[in-house]
């Protein structure tokens, strides 16, 4: 009878357990099925644009047959409105001529059309997406003014109008800057590369209290950066390269900086690197290639456990190089046209993740000494040349087996070095 009682007991558990399975799976599939309504606008939107179908990953196998929630570069919230569209590089070109389509979509949270070739203005339809929080048209082939309605898009997480694969001709008028992100406080990238803007008013970007992403490089930036901006508590990426007429410098950082990567090669900042520039805990790039900056290298930047990629060269910098002995992630670092003077720190060749380390016409002097590689062979490039360097070549630097660049011209080594050794090296150039 016992046995009998959980028989039961077990089947009915089966039962239940399937029905749940059963009612589960039909809610899904119902919640993953786009709406016909959504069927219909993507189809006609395909129908329209022109794009190369050979390069094409997505559009090219949007078929009427199948759930439009699956195709490629679509995603649907729960009801099955469209509410991401992916569609960059998808080569299209020639306008989109029939707008309807698009802002028809009127649930969409995410656009993308980066990578393509337009070849048009940026469609007026696209403003009337009041539901859309990141709109990527960078390197899409926009050209002429970017519509200030734009400034009524006011859900916007992130705005990227960039154009970095060669001439950008969208334009944002001087006087039309700030109207047309104003009204955008919840924006948190901004990605304007490429753009003129020589005459841009600056301050209002600290305006943006959550901004964590702001990339201006290449804009014809013109005057002084403000400190305030980069001093933005949740700012974790600055990029302002290529802007030869920009002035500034790097402010003291607050505890709780966010950022990570700074990016200011060939711009004119100037003045000395902040000691405090050890609070950035999270950074894991720093290029001021071609800068004006002075003074020693701060030697808390040693302190940084994220950093990767280190680009101080062509500056003016003087005394020491940093160990970056906790910087055990560092894979780049280019020192080289300063004016840093005594010996290299030995444990700088052996840190475990670095590549490729850029010394070359500096005031560097004394003995290199041997440092291990044993558990850290990864050096690819290693310029030394044009320093003030002495003594003899270290048997170290012919067990880096991967080395491909080996450059010590210009110095004052001594004594001699073996063919053999040399012939360990296989992969130099």
């Amino acid at each position: 009878m016992g046995i009998s009682l959980y028989s039961q007991s077990f089947f009915c558990f089966i039962f239940i357990l399937s029905i749940f399975c059963i009612t589960n799976c039909f809610i899904q599939n119902a919640y993953s099925q786009c709406l016909e309504d959504q069927r219909s606008l993507l189809f006609e939107l395909k129908s329209d644009l022109i794009f190369n179908s050979t390069q094409s990953l997505k559009l090219v196998l949007w078929n009427q047959t199948q759930d439009c929630c699956n195709w490629d570069g679509v995603e649907c919230d729960g009801v099955g409105h469209v509410i991401n569209l992916q569609l960059d590089g998808e080569g299209i070109s020639g306008g989109i001529h029939n707008m309807s389509s698009l802002s028809g979509l009127r649930y969409l949270e995410k656009l993308n059309l980066a990578g393509n070739d337009f070849g048009s203005q940026i469609p007026s339809g696209i403003l009337n997406l009041k539901h859309l929080m990141h709109l990527n048209l960078s390197d899409a082939g926009f050209r002429g003014q970017v519509p200030i309605e734009v400034s009524l898009m006011r859900r916007l997480v992130t705005l990227d109008l960039s154009y970095k694969l060669g001439y950008n001709s969208l334009e944002i008028e001087d006087l039309n800057l700030k109207m047309l992100l104003q009204n955008l406080t919840g924006l948190r990238e901004l990605y304007l590369d490429g753009i003129q803007m020589s005459s841009a008013v600056l301050n209002f970007f600290a305006n943006f209290s959550h901004l964590t992403t702001l990339s201006l490089s290449g804009c014809d930036l013109r005057g002084s950066f403000p400190n305030m901006i980069i001093q933005i508590p949740t700012l974790e990426n600055l990029d302002l390269s290529y802007n030869v007429f920009l002035t500034g410098s790097i402010p003291q950082f607050h505890r709780n900086a966010s950022l990570r990567t700074m990016l200011l090669r060939y711009t004119n900042f100037s003045g000395p690197l902040p000691n405090s520039i050890g609070n950035l805990s999270m950074l894991s790039e720093i290029d001021t290639n071609f800068c004006s900056f002075i003074g020693p290298i701060p030697s808390m930047i040693s302190t940084l456990t994220k950093l990767i990629h280190v680009d101080l060269s062509w500056n003016f910098f003087t005394g020491s190089i940093p160990p970056f002995y906790m910087s055990k992630n560092l894979q780049s670092v280019d020192l080289s046209i300063n004016s840093l003077s005594g010996s290299i720190p030995k444990c700088l060749f052996s840190l475990p993740s670095l590549q490729i380390l850029f010394l070359s016409y500096n005031q560097l002097s004394g003995r290199v000494y041997e440092f291990s590689t044993l558990h850290f062979p990864n050096i690819l490039v290693l310029d030394l040349s044009n320093n003030k360097l002495e003594g003899q070549i270290p048997n170290s630097f012919f067990t880096l087996e991967r080395l491909e660049i080996l450059d010590l011209s210009g110095n004052f080594f001594n004594g001699t070095v073996q063919l053999g050794k040399l012939q360990r090296l296989h992969s130099l150039i």
